[in-house]
């Protein structure tokens, strides 16, 4: 947050009307302060953006599974003076990809989320409030017996291969049967052994939007709202 005690004495320079130096001086602070927020956004947008990676090949669509995280991520100016600033866009991000807090903090994690911004309707989160956002474990889950893991369109064992993807087991090359009448036995369960890394591009979208907001409010009041001699 950034906080400006400003104390002026100003007698104008048009016929000495009292104000008028300092009116018009503030009017342009807070145009350059409303630039840099749009700045801000953009610097947080691409930062933001630039440090999502993706850890496995693209996959087909199928239920549970979402692309686009990096066109989902939007930073923008939020609220009005005197406590404008600029925050995630996360209603959007949300819809568009739910699973977002699970690639920013990984599996097993926890993340306090602060809301600023206008104030949300009734059951969403509320202006200025703080919450704790947990991502459960997920070392051990069993995956559905319906996928299987693959890459290139053929069968990859569990636990056999690096980058591998998930597919359903019917559309894999090579894939066993769910259940083998021969044998009368059933493939075994495949686990999850390693939790997923964070990549915590929100965090340094963020941390690179706040310096080059902050820089430029100080710019603009060192620029604007300086002393100057009579």
């Amino acid at each position: 947050m950034l906080k400006l005690d400003v104390k002026v004495t100003d007698r104008g320079s048009l016929g000495g009307k009292p104000g008028y130096g300092l009116d018009r001086r503030l009017s342009q602070f807070i145009a350059e302060v409303n630039g840099a927020r749009y700045r801000a956004a953009r610097v947080a947008t691409d930062v933001s953006r630039a440090n999502v990676r993706r850890s496995r090949p693209l996959a087909p669509p199928r239920a549970g599974r979402y692309h686009g995280l990096k066109d989902a991520i939007r930073w923008r100016p939020i609220g009005a003076e005197p406590s404008a600033g600029v925050g995630l866009a996360l209603q959007e991000l949300n819809q568009k990809f739910p699973p977002w807090l699970v690639q920013e903090i990984g599996t097993g994690q926890r993340a306090v989320q602060h809301v600023g911004g206008s104030p949300n309707p009734v059951g969403r989160p509320t202006k200025g409030a703080a919450y704790v956002k947990t991502v459960k474990s997920q070392i051990g889950r069993r995956i559905s017996p319906g996928l299987v893991f693959a890459a290139g369109g053929r069968y990859v064992p569990p636990g056999s291969g690096r980058n591998q993807q998930l597919f359903l087991r019917s559309q894999v090359k090579g894939a066993p049967v769910r259940f083998d009448r021969a044998t009368r036995r059933s493939q075994p369960a495949i686990r999850i052994s390693k939790e997923i890394r964070g990549q915590h591009f929100i965090k340094k979208g963020g941390q690179a939007g706040f310096r080059e907001y902050r820089e430029s409010v100080l710019a603009a009041a060192r620029s604007q709202l300086k002393k100057r001699r009579t």
